[in-house]
């Protein structure tokens, strides 16, 4: 989360959700139930009562549908914490004129805010199983084929909802990748499936002494992961709206359109390297 004041966040979000031109599609999809905890459960069965899931909240996103046609790869985006940006819009619509679909999960909007400073309850774990479910019900993706990728707090969810320790997370959901741009990475953990870290080492949001060692300790264990260091780059470097003479250039972020341009080619390689 980056530490501005509320209303400067507030004013810029409805001014990105205004000029939003390239989605294709908005379409909603249900999040999961909520089950009770075990002591609920307990306390109720004491009393005779049977406790039911909550039925899950409906779920706002952005959808871009393969370029390619046909039965696609896709990936699940999860927003950073400064809320839905026309930047992670961008990375969908790259991502589509390579063959890829692309649902950017709306989680604030979701839940009637703008930003992570604004929204409480956020389940981020669920809304990527969710909108991984969303993406294997359709008839024109590759269910084998679903990746997750994030930034920021939605990299930082992506290394949660990946991870061999992370509980709750459904046998159903099994991503054939994984994409985490500048997260707050946990050091310890190992990621279930193939893991790729980006990030600056410019970043003062972030450890990246934290991110190597998570995937030295991932590939000690036998499983895929790799990082991206771009010399220089800060947090949002992908993000248009951080340049100097951006919107949001005053919080002192930089963007690079160097390493946004590295990114994206990096991102695809490793998507269809894996997948392949």
């Amino acid at each position: 989360m980056i530490m501005t004041p509320k209303s400067v966040l507030l004013a810029l979000a409805i001014s990105s959700i205004a000029t939003f031109g390239h989605a294709q599609e908005t379409v909603t999809f249900q999040a999961s139930p909520i089950e009770p905890t075990a002591f609920k459960v307990k306390r109720a069965k004491a009393k005779g009562i049977e406790l039911k899931a909550t039925p899950g909240i409906e779920l706002t996103g952005q959808f871009f549908a393969s370029s390619a046609g046909g039965k696609s790869p896709a990936v699940v985006i999860l927003v950073s914490g400064d809320g839905l940006q026309q930047s992670h819009l961008d990375w969908a619509e790259h991502l589509s004129k390579q063959g890829y679909a692309a649902l950017v999960v709306d989680s604030f909007g979701s839940r009637g805010g703008f930003n992570a400073m604004d929204t409480a309850g956020v389940d981020y774990n669920d809304d990527a199983v969710s909108g991984y479910r969303y993406l294997s019900n359709r008839d024109d993706i590759d269910a084998s084929r679903i990746a997750v990728l994030g930034f920021s707090t939605g990299g930082a969810q992506v290394m949660s909802v990946t991870n061999e320790a992370t509980a709750r997370i459904p046998d159903s959901f099994t991503p054939y990748a994984a994409v985490s741009l500048y997260p707050i990475c946990p050091p310890d953990g190992v990621n279930k499936w193939p893991l790729l870290i980006v990030a600056g080492d410019a970043d003062q949001m972030i450890s990246l002494s934290s991110c190597t060692a998570h995937v030295e300790n991932s590939q000690s264990q036998n499983h895929p992961a790799q990082m991206e260091v771009y010399p220089g780059a800060t947090h949002f470097f992908d993000n248009p709206m951080y340049a100097a003479d951006g919107d949001l250039g005053m919080l002192g972020f930089d963007y690079s359109e160097a390493g946004h341009q590295e990114a994206l080619a990096r991102v695809v390689d490793y998507l269809n390297t894996v997948g392949s």
